[in-house]
């Protein structure tokens, strides 16, 4: 057999055959790095304000605080009325007729609505009774205001004794009362009445009214 011949010109290629079946998919490749961060998104609208929750408990009491200053001491008030005294009195001898009313002391005086008044009073009062065995008295001793009695005391005596002689006796008749007139002047007196039998005179010696307004 002679040599080989020189290859001859590569011929025209031919047209591309049908596409084959897939391959089966390969192994996932390792995952990439992450990416940067985006930008931040603009803020939502807020949301409706939910219901309001349970009241919790009360908590301890905290300490009492420090005592402030004491304060500026207010004004004094206006001075009371207080009370008032109102007297009269005399040492002068004043007759008493016998079974006769007779006015010893007169006390003028002006009261304020709801005022009190406190009235003390004494009259000595001297009794000569005749010569006789026997006698008796009766001392009607009486408070008026503005010409009404609003207030009395009563001494009384008698005596049965074997000697017919003429004596001299003394009594102090007295009244204390608390009264509340009506707002306005009046006249508080001291009126006595000497009543009896085998007497001859009466006599009012040392007297007083006093009245304490409050």
């Amino acid at each position: 057999t002679g040599d080989t011949g020189a290859t001859g010109v590569t011929g025209a290629t031919g047209a591309t055959g049908a596409t084959g079946a897939t391959g089966d998919t390969g192994a996932t490749g390792v995952t990439g790095v992450t990416g940067a961060t985006g930008a931040t998104g603009a803020t939502g609208a807020t949301g409706a304000t939910g219901a309001t929750g349970a009241t919790g408990a009360t908590g301890a009491t905290g300490a009492t605080g420090v005592t402030g200053d004491t304060g500026a001491t207010g004004a004094t008030g206006a001075t009371g009325v207080g009370s008032t005294l109102t007297s009269t009195q005399s040492s002068s001898s004043i007759n008493l007729p016998i079974t006769t009313e007779v006015s010893v002391l007169s006390l003028p005086i002006t009261t304020t609505t709801g005022q009190s008044l406190k009235l003390d009073s004494m009259a000595e009062v001297e009794i000569t009774t005749s010569a006789s065995a026997n006698y008796q008295y009766t001392i009607n001793y009486q408070l008026y205001l503005d010409g009404a009695s609003i207030a009395a005391v009563t001494v009384e005596k008698d005596t049965d004794s074997q000697t017919a002689t003429s004596r001299l006796f003394g009594e102090i008749p007295n009244l204390t009362w608390i009264d509340t007139p009506a707002a306005g002047s009046h006249t508080y007196e001291i009126r006595i009445t000497v009543t009896g039998t085998n007497l001859t005179s009466a006599v009012a010696l040392t007297r007083a009214l006093n009245a304490l307004a409050f």
